[in-house]
């Protein structure tokens, strides 16, 4: 059982997100002594592919699947068919996440921004039927907007406990960060060395 343990705050997160202690050789106690590194975010080589839950939420996502996966391009056992086809769809994802599902946190950003100045033209102006209508669309595209990144940050935070509709995205971000640090590999004994170069891990 371990009974040294660390204790950070999210700001401290943010920046030192790969902080980890190290238990030295014991000279003149009975304890080991803790060595504290602080390292900022570093690069552990390719992740592996993880299906996003909200992907599922975006409007064309069915249609893209569905044409991937109708791809005739492979002959073989059907096997061998459904493991080309997947491993496409992997490849296809991966585009498609960066080039239409795109950085759900800049889009309500900027959905909150179209929000705010619609809002302040209506108090300026007064209101009419085009900004009230415009208004209306802007805060629904937010809402939708805002699902789907409650969704996506939970999956990344692995966080099941907190109720739909408890959209506290510091906290996701937090987990994810803590789990990201878990995920990564600093370090590892080969014999009597200690490896920390990540090509030589």
């Amino acid at each position: 059982m371990k009974l040294d343990r660390s204790l950070c705050n999210s700001t401290w997160l943010d920046i030192w997100v790969e902080s980890y202690y190290l238990a030295l050789l014991k000279y003149c106690s009975d304890n080991c002594p803790l060595l504290f590194v602080a390292n900022k975010i570093t690069s552990s080589g390719a992740r592996p592919f993880r299906f996003i839950n909200a992907w599922t939420m975006h409007p064309s996502f069915k249609d893209f699947v569905s044409k991937s996966l109708s791809s005739n391009s492979f002959y073989g056992c059907p096997m061998f068919i459904l493991q080309g086809k997947l491993k496409l769809l992997k490849q296809r994802l991966k585009v498609w996440n960066k080039e239409v599902f795109g950085n759900i946190d800049d889009r309500v950003k900027s959905l909150q921004t179209s929000l705010y100045e619609v809002q302040q033209e209506i108090d300026c102006l007064g209101s009419n039927d085009g900004l009230l209508e415009k208004e209306a669309s802007i805060q629904s595209l937010l809402f939708e907007a805002l699902r789907i990144q409650e969704t996506f940050w939970k999956d990344k935070s692995k966080l099941r406990w907190l109720a739909d509709g408890d959209r506290n995205s510091s906290i996701f971000h937090s987990f994810a960060k803590v789990r990201a640090a878990k995920n990564n590999l600093g370090a590892i004994r080969n014999g009597d060395n200690i490896l920390q170069d990540p090509n030589d891990i």
